[in-house]
C-alpha cells in the first residue's frame, strides 16, 4: 500500500483511520468492499474513551474525517490532538472555539473531558 509501519500502528492501536484516498486500495488488498473497510475503521475506537473523546470520534465519523484531517483543519500537528483521545484531555478554550467552528456546532454542545 506504500504506507509506513507507523501509519498502520496508528490505525490498529491509536484510533487513527486510513485516509479516504487509501481506503479503496486497502479494500482491494484485503479483498473486502470499500464500505466494509470504512465501517470497520470507524467501529474500532476505544470503549474507554472520555465523553469528549467519544463525542469527537462520533463527530468525525459523521463527517467521514480522519483525526489527521481534523488536526489539519484546526491548524494543529497530529500529535497535538492525540491526548484528546488517549487521555480525554480537552483543548484550551481558544482551540475549543476553533473546534466548534470547524464542526459547525456551539461550544456549549461540546461535552467536558471528564
Amino acid at each position: 500500500l506504500g504506507v509506513s509501519t507507523a501509519a498502520v500502528h496508528r490505525w490498529l492501536y491509536r484510533g487513527g483511520y486510513p485516509s479516504l484516498a487509501l481506503r479503496p486500495r486497502l479494500a482491494e488488498a484485503l479483498e473486502l468492499p470499500a464500505e466494509e473497510v470504512r465501517t470497520y475503521t470507524r467501529t474500532a475506537s476505544s470503549t474507554k474513551a472520555s465523553a469528549f473523546a467519544a463525542w469527537l470520534d462520533q463527530q468525525l465519523q459523521q463527517r467521514d474525517w480522519t483525526r489527521a484531517e481534523l488536526a489539519r483543519r484546526l491548524g494543529l500537528e497530529f500529535h497535538a490532538i492525540g491526548p484528546w483521545f488517549r487521555r480525554g484531555v480537552q483543548p484550551r478554550s481558544s482551540t475549543l472555539q476553533r473546534l466548534a467552528t470547524a464542526l459547525e456546532v456551539s461550544v456549549d454542545e461540546i461535552p467536558p473531558a471528564g
